[in-house]
């Protein structure tokens, strides 16, 4: 992962079973988000409840992380 913001890189494991949700909370316990994540690849919105294989995400594949604003 490539935060853009803060200029760093960080690597962590991910497998084509874990959900959405999962992958969220690897990405959020590095980017400490306080408005809270989301998660696009290819074009679509990846979903809490979905395997990432059902994104046909695959090894080296990027995706696109959103902070949310933090509700006031």
């Amino acid at each position: 992962m490539f935060d853009l913001y803060e200029n760093k890189k960080n690597n962590f494991e991910v497998n084509d079973t874990m959900t959405g949700k999962e992958l969220k909370d690897k990405c959020a316990d590095v980017i400490n988000p306080q408005g809270g994540l989301r998660l696009f690849f290819g074009g679509a919105e990846i979903q809490d409840d979905h395997k990432l294989f059902q994104h046909n995400l695959k090894d080296d594949y990027i995706i696109q992380i959103l902070k949310k604003p933090i509700d006031n």
